[in-house]
């Protein structure tokens, strides 16, 4: 009987160390770590360590990872005048309220490898981003214009920017850059100039892009026409704002404290409600518990340890159980 006893406690004591353990597999916050300005991750195609991206439109974008360098892809569309996206989400880099990335790109098209001057869209959640052709690009909602948004045609203004070199040469490189605004829901979107210095294109204001639709910033590629073909490398993603002035304005820490401070007269009067008309077991159970505790300590709970704490609650049942069961084994 002590034998059994002893293996059972061991197995609680493991499931127990385990439980404990969990939290520590959850999503490393590779943003919170970082400072204004870091480097965060550089586009690697063969490396799937925090960014896994996937076909996820109806049609078929086609990647050719570059033999010699891997940071480098060749996109081509598999279907025709279809939805040909590939992508993903960084793990480990919110898209929130308290968050703002730049990345960094460079597109290039080469003519003696395909006709037809190649459009390609560059987005960070798979709805919002910057779509276009070596000479002129557009902020695209999925596959629609931004209101307000049309395509600028860099011939057609006072940037400065290479816009036609794919027309005479048959070549376009066209370093890009995009800032995104996780707490004002924002784009900014700036192209190289002739002298190596980036200019701003477009940008939206709060209320064009009503939320970004993924968790995490996100890296999708898309394709709409086949017979083309758009190469991108030296992919870059910063944390914070890489060209403009904008910051994000920090939320004061006060306002988690008035939050959960002010529900404690509420939540009384629903607890002695609920001590009323339940069963006079829980009645009982709910009067032992001081109103306040049940209202601030069981988030907190919940927030913290997750799977952790659920796995030791099931280890404490088992335990209590089994110890039962030994002990009623005994006396019989």
């Amino acid at each position: 009987m002590k034998k059994v006893l002893s293996f059972i406690t061991a197995v609680v004591m493991v499931f127990g160390l385990f439980a404990a353990a969990l939290p520590a597999f959850a999503e490393e916050n590779l943003y919170d770590k970082s400072v204004d300005g870091e480097l965060l991750y550089k586009v690697d195609f063969s490396d799937n360590s925090i960014w896994k991206p996937e076909q996820t439109g109806a049609g078929n974008l086609i990647v050719t990872v570059d033999q010699f360098n891997s940071g480098k892809a060749t996109f081509t569309s598999g279907t025709d005048k279809a939805q040909n996206r590939f992508g993903g989400e960084f793990e480990g880099l919110p898209l929130n309220e308290k968050t703002a990335y730049t990345i960094y790109f460079t597109e290039y098209r080469d003519k003696t490898e395909y006709e037809k001057d190649g459009n390609l869209g560059v987005f960070v959640d798979d709805v919002y981003g910057i779509y276009g052709y070596s000479n002129k690009v557009r902020i695209l909602n999925k596959t629609s214009s931004i209101a307000g948004h049309d395509y600028i045609t860099f011939a057609d203004t006072s940037f400065n920017v290479e816009g036609d070199t794919f027309a005479a040469t048959g070549v376009s490189e066209q370093r890009y850059c995009i800032e995104v605004n996780g707490q004002k829901q924002t784009l900014k979107i700036y192209a190289m100039d002739k002298n190596n210095k980036y200019v701003l294109i477009d940008e939206t204001e709060e209320g064009d892009i009503p939320f970004f639709a993924t968790d995490n910033l996100g890296l999708y590629f898309y394709q709409y026409n086949t017979g083309m073909a758009v190469s991108v490398y030296d992919i870059e993603i910063y944390r914070g704002f890489g060209q403009s002035d904008d910051k994000i304005e920090e939320i004061p820490e006060t306002t988690d404290a008035e939050t959960t401070a002010a529900p404690v007269v509420t939540t009384e009067a629903v607890t002695t409600e609920e001590i009323t008309t339940a069963p006079v077991g829980e009645a009982t159970t709910a009067g032992a518990t001081a109103a306040g505790d049940v209202t601030t300590k069981a988030p907190e709970s919940t927030e913290k340890n997750g799977c952790g704490a659920s796995a030791a609650a099931v280890c404490v049942v088992i335990a209590a159980v089994c110890g039962t069961a030994l002990v009623r084994r005994k006396e019989h």
